[in-house]
């Protein structure tokens, strides 16, 4: 993976109209950005293993599709995954880049079950020199590896919430029959999206 577009400040300043309007974009914000990219660009040169910061595309048993889980950590043999996170925050701690992630569900998946599915841009966030404060976010994105995860034996087979929808079925006992049900109110089907 090669990462050739480091930030400029001006590049900054465009993504961050908000941060630059209240605090400017400064040399400081930059090379800061700058030096977590280098270091998600080190961390993936190593080996084409899943890493923290990733995406997964996953596939939950039940038919479900999360088109943009985050890995939070990788441990054990496991990943630890948010499935709809919003942009990751960012920080540098022992010369790696770290996340704290907002969102939910969360799980965990065996990395010897996610598949390589290619390169992506991916929106991560991280504190400017004000730190902690009102509108203190400054974004960046930076290419991350994107893997695929289904979970064993799915209920549905091939149906999956990528490429079909649904509808929850209502089902409202009649008071005045009994065993009766009152008409349903959202039809039971799958369509193709």
């Amino acid at each position: 993976m090669k990462y050739s577009n480091l930030y400029t400040e001006e590049r900054l300043k465009y993504l961050n109209a908000t941060y630059d309007g209240k605090y400017k974009i400064t040399r400081q914000e930059t090379d800061k950005v700058n030096e977590m990219i280098r270091l998600f660009q080190k961390e993936r040169e190593l080996a084409l293993v899943p890493r923290e910061g990733d995406l997964v595309e996953y596939f939950p048993q039940n038919g479900d599709y999360f088109p943009q889980a985050h890995i939070e950590t990788v441990k054990g043999g496991e990943a630890t995954l948010c499935l709809s996170s919003y942009a990751p925050f960012c920080y540098m701690e022992n010369g790696k880049v770290r996340y704290n992630t907002d969102g939910g569900p969360w799980v965990q998946a065996p990395l010897s079950g996610l598949v390589p599915a290619g390169i992506t841009a991916r929106r991560f966030q991280t504190w400017g020199r004000r730190g902690r404060c009102k509108d203190g976010a400054v974004y960046f994105h930076t290419l991350v590896r994107s893997w695929i995860f289904h979970e064993p034996n799915p209920l549905y087979g091939e149906y999956t919430m990528k490429n079909w929808g649904k509808y929850l079925i209502e089902k409202i006992p009649d008071p005045g029959k009994k065993g009766m049900f009152l008409p349903v109110r959202q039809l039971h089907t799958l369509f193709k999206k």
